[in-house]
């Protein structure tokens, strides 16, 4: 069976109502349209070539590209692989898994750390902030093995979707915003199918690379 591409302009839309909810809670809210974010850029990942990892830091375990997929192939406690470029204030993230991968979203403000953990095989996610868990909760198992996972921030929440299950909201604590990202695989070896990250904004330290 062909390999299912997720439409970019999806992500951007997905991104503008979420900008626009988060706006909606806050008492002095401007109107919906004001909250739209101006055209950013989309990092597709398929995973056909290990150049796809020049992209990539592993700070801790072993990442591979083979077979059109992205597994870390170590089993330790925290095994990280980060995203070298730098985050826009809101922003979203898509990552397609195949089997029973247990993998966490970990996204970086200056020294704190918020983190959506997928668990396929127990079919449960679960947000942590600061080591204070703010959501677990469990979802519905796809039919395949093939599962659909997004996460999309702001400098107010976290909204998180699974599959065809209802997006959640998060409520961030106050912090910085969001500068940074990693997967994490805690001794799952987790299989990535497809990744796509989306930032709102080209930022100016990186208009030239992009």
């Amino acid at each position: 069976m062909g390999r299912r591409v997720r439409p970019a302009h999806l992500l951007a839309v997905f991104l503008a109502l979420f900008v626009a909810q988060c706006a909606a809670v806050q008492t002095s809210s401007p109107p919906a349209s004001a909250a739209l974010p101006p055209r950013g850029d989309l990092f597709e990942y398929g995973f056909a070539s290990e150049q796809e990892l020049e992209n990539f830091e592993p700070l801790a375990g072993s990442w591979k590209v083979f077979a059109g997929s992205l597994s870390c192939t170590s089993k330790g406690a925290r095994e990280e692989l980060c995203w070298r470029r730098e985050l826009s204030p809101s922003g979203s993230l898509a990552i397609r898994l195949f089997g029973a991968s247990v993998i966490t979203v970990a996204l970086r403000a200056r020294d704190a750390e918020t983190t959506v953990r997928l668990d396929c095989a127990e079919a449960r996610i679960t947000v942590a902030a600061g080591g204070k868990r703010l959501l677990e909760l469990p979802f519905e198992a796809p039919a395949s093995q093939l599962l659909d996972f997004t996460v999309v921030w702001s400098g107010e929440c976290v909204l998180v979707q699974v599959g065809t299950d209802e997006p959640v909201r998060v409520k961030r604590p106050a912090t910085a915003p969001f500068d940074g990202l990693s997967l994490l695989s805690a001794g799952s070896q987790p299989r990535v199918d497809e990744l796509l990250i989306a930032r709102d904004q080209v930022l100016p330290s990186e208009a030239a690379r992009s």
